[in-house]
């Protein structure tokens, strides 16, 4: 967005004064120009950061320093099954409008969910309660395990009593968390035990109410990538694995961000999905935002981004919103 100038008026005063003032006025479009300077540094430096993090191993969880800890939200860290990698974290506001499951990115080689707490912070602050899961990874387990995992941190999240205070839930997920929400949500494979144990139908739709996807890989094969190509098609899985192949009609609605700048991801991945959701005549919003990398659509939720950056967290929160603001609930929480 353009900065709004404040319009010009003629200064009627002295030779000496205008002089004086037009010296205020200079100086002040100069520090405009180097805040905007070192804004747009920062951003680099903290892009750059994250980018340097993610392919070295290293943590990114820098960025949670960004965020505070809101003293009204609960923070509880639980396990969903017996393996180390197998727990999640769930942060509880003061009456949640809903739940957000946060499925985190790393190519499904790396990642921990206690380095996106400045993910759970920043909406649980703004209202939303948010589920964080770990999952399995490649090379240690190929497709489809962690979908398996993030399945059952659902359910088991779902079915733990008290814990998840709503009946409205949405899945959403950056890079190839964003896969594991699009997959959660369009397939119901997935979550047929929960299905069955809530309803007595293990194929009654979609457990979500919605989906939000941020830089996300729909439709990816076939690929050069010996890394995907381990990840999922060493044991002869294909189409099956590409999110776009799953949507059928009854699907939730879908809220699909990418930056127009994002060379990790292709953008071509949403439209793909947004094209496969317009086919079937399913609701789907596109958010396509300019000068706007694949990392940015998840640093907006440290408060470190652009100010284009940062409208990905407004446009977020609106959109779950809008897709359970209805009173009632599709679901009751707890399983029976």
């Amino acid at each position: 967005m353009r900065p709004i100038k404040a319009p010009e008026r003629t200064l009627k005063t002295t030779d000496h004064n205008l002089f004086r003032g037009s010296l205020v006025h200079c100086a002040g479009r100069r520090l405009a120009v180097i805040h905007q300077h070192m804004k747009q540094l920062l951003t680099l430096i903290t892009g750059l950061f994250l980018l340097t993090s993610v392919t070295t191993c290293k943590p990114i969880r820098f960025l949670n320093a960004t965020t505070s800890k809101p003293d009204e939200v609960q923070r509880v860290e639980m396990a969903y099954g017996k393996l180390a990698r197998q727990s999640m974290l769930v942060y509880t506001p003061p009456n949640p409008r809903a739940t957000v499951f946060f499925f985190y990115g790393g190519s499904w080689i790396k990642g921990k969910a206690s380095e996106y707490e400045f993910v759970g912070r920043t909406l649980s602050k703004r209202g939303l309660q948010v589920v964080i899961p770990d999952y399995r990874l490649y090379p240690d387990v190929q497709y489809p395990v962690f979908l398996e995992d993030s399945a059952e941190a659902v359910t088991t999240a779902i079915c733990t009593p008290g814990l998840i205070k709503t009946g409205k839930w949405v899945a959403m997920g950056h890079s190839a968390g964003a896969y594991n929400a699009a997959m959660l949500a369009l397939d119901p494979d997935w979550m047929e035990a929960f299905m069955a144990a809530i309803d007595g139908d293990p194929k009654r739709g979609s457990a979500f109410d919605a989906w939000i996807g941020l830089s996300g890989p729909y439709d990816f094969l076939p690929t050069d990538s010996a890394l995907l190509n381990g990840i999922f098609t060493a044991g002869g899985q294909g189409s099956d694995t590409q999110p776009v192949n799953h949507v059928s009609a009854g699907d939730p609605p879908a809220m699909l961000v990418h930056g127009l700048e994002d060379d990790t991801v292709r953008i071509s991945n949403s439209k793909s999905m947004a094209r496969h959701y317009e086919e079937q005549q399913l609701r789907v919003q596109t958010q396509y935002y300019p000068d706007t990398s694949h990392a940015a659509t998840l640093i907006a939720f440290s408060g470190l981004g652009k100010p284009t950056d940062n409208e990905v967290v407004a446009d977020v929160i609106r959109y779950v919103d809008q897709q359970t603001g209805s009173n009632k609930s599709r679901w009751q929480t707890g399983c029976p």
